[in-house]
């Protein structure tokens, strides 16, 4: 009777072992699942951000120094896919050399956002207008998108001459 009773827990033991076994292996397959499914969520995300990132540096301008000023650009977003920073640069038709340098408020692909904004902005502002005219309808249009972020710039020129007004 000693070795049936003994037998029976062992039996019973062995059932919840294999049913532990079951759920193990159940929960293993679930994680491996969840596992692929955010995988496949970062190679997105990353794809997105890199295609973010061509966009972003094509609406770059490109522009011969001016005979009377040397430039060089440098630009390296942050975090190696896209950024909040900005900058315009184009010749007025009186051949002055107008620069924009802008950081969006935040981080990551809003802040990339509003610079692409700010740029298709700044690409329908007449750039012979004064220096504080182009600023102030950067802002108004800026503001009257209402996103919700922010963007801190300044606004350059520099004559032929040399002036500079800032």
């Amino acid at each position: 009777l000693e070795l049936y009773r003994k037998r029976q827990e062992l039996e019973e033991s062995l059932a919840i072992q294999n049913q532990l076994n079951d759920h193990l292996k159940t929960t293993v397959n679930k994680l491996n699942a969840a596992k692929s499914q955010v995988e496949d969520a970062y190679q997105q995300i990353q794809s997105d951000l890199d295609l973010a990132r061509e966009f972003q540096q094509t609406i770059l301008p490109n522009l011969e120094d001016p005979h009377f000023l040397k430039i060089a650009v440098r630009y390296y977003p942050f975090h190696g896919h896209v950024s909040g920073d900005i900058y315009d640069m184009s010749m007025t038709r009186e051949g002055d050399f107008n620069n924009f340098i802008g950081d969006a408020m935040g981080h990551g692909v809003a802040a990339a956002f509003m610079t692409m904004i700010t740029q298709m902005v700044l690409d329908n502002i007449p750039p012979h207008l004064p220096t504080n005219e182009i600023l102030s309808q950067l802002n108004t249009l800026l503001n009257s998108r209402e996103t919700g972020l922010h963007m801190t710039g300044v606004f350059l020129r520099v004559t032929s001459e040399g002036h500079l007004s800032i």
